[in-house]
């Protein structure tokens, strides 16, 4: 083979890495920007939403209503054998459902209830999500 068709080759090769590289190190950043959001909202659950919550429970406690706490972690999807998600991951929230009353009312779905949600998404952000039973709305920010 010629030099000039090798040192093409290699000028193609060498490109192809640098742009791997590249890729790999913004890969990176985003998981360590991601990994840092993780915690910060994980302690500011801790410190501050969660204790929020149970505040407000047990204020509408004192008027006959019932609050219950929701906690999730984060849980990476799940694959089966054929690499299909198989059950999808979880965020970590915090979840406050209220009802009236001491036992919660069957119900087909966890969103039927009023309840008020704090879920760390994974583009830096946090969700909010409230259901207003009298006026059957739902509202994401």
């Amino acid at each position: 083979m010629k030099d000039e068709y090798k040192s093409k080759l290699d000028g193609l090769f060498a490109e192809a890495k640098e742009k791997k590289e590249v890729a790999q190190k913004k890969r990176d950043i985003e998981a360590e920007e991601q990994a840092a959001f993780l915690e910060k909202f994980m302690k500011m659950r801790d410190d501050v939403i969660i204790p929020a919550m149970k505040e407000f429970a047990d204020y509408i406690g004192e008027n006959g209503w019932t609050g219950e706490l929701e906690l999730s972690e984060e849980r990476p999807d799940q694959y089966n054998r054929r690499g299909e998600i198989h059950k999808r991951g979880e965020a970590p929230a915090a979840r406050l459902t209220f009802y009236r009353g001491g036992k919660r009312p069957l119900t087909h779905h966890r969103n039927e209830l009023p309840h008020f949600s704090m879920t760390c998404a994974k583009a830096s952000r946090v969700r909010t999500h409230k259901r207003d039973s009298q006026q059957h709305r739902n509202v994401i920010q």
